[in-house]
């Protein structure tokens, strides 16, 4: 009976952990495109946002990649978010600044800070792929495509 027992129990495990490891999938294609992975500018799809609730330990995933959402930047250090979802705040009607830089600060879990606005955020960027993550401060980690370079303009 013990045997049975601890078998049925770590299966149990085995299928929790395994679950738990497995990564979210974007729920629409997106047809991401390869840039320059030390340019920020171009269009960016947000695909995806991870917060850890740590009232209730588990980790919540809200996947953007069916709803349009849009940060484009621009050469002149200004930014537009396109799209209309009720967690993220719309700039469509006036563009704003950023500023993306290298940092050498351990602070930061990454080697780059994307600035919008004002607010600093870790920013790890990738040829066709961006993730600004500000999970080590208590927020959330948002992961962005790369959708047009605006070379082919």
């Amino acid at each position: 009976m013990k045997t049975l027992k601890l078998n049925l129990f770590l299966l149990l495990l085995g299928l929790f952990i395994s679950g738990c490891l497995e990564d979210e999938k974007p729920k629409c294609t997106i047809d991401q495109i390869d840039g320059n992975p030390k340019s920020i500018i171009g269009t960016w799809q947000l695909v995806s946002k991870e917060y850890i609730n740590q009232e209730l330990g588990v980790t919540e995933f809200t996947d953007f990649s069916c709803d349009g959402v849009f940060y484009k930047f621009f050469e002149n250090g200004k930014f537009l978010v396109l799209g209309d979802h009720p967690e993220i705040p719309n700039y469509s009607t006036d563009s704003y600044e950023f500023k993306y830089g290298e940092i050498k600060d351990n602070y930061y879990p990454s080697n780059s800070t994307l600035s919008l606005s004002s607010p600093s955020y870790p920013c790890v960027l990738e040829s066709s792929q961006m993730t600004i993550d500000r999970m080590y401060l208590d927020g959330s980690k948002f992961i962005f495509y790369r959708v047009n370079d605006f070379t082919d303009n």
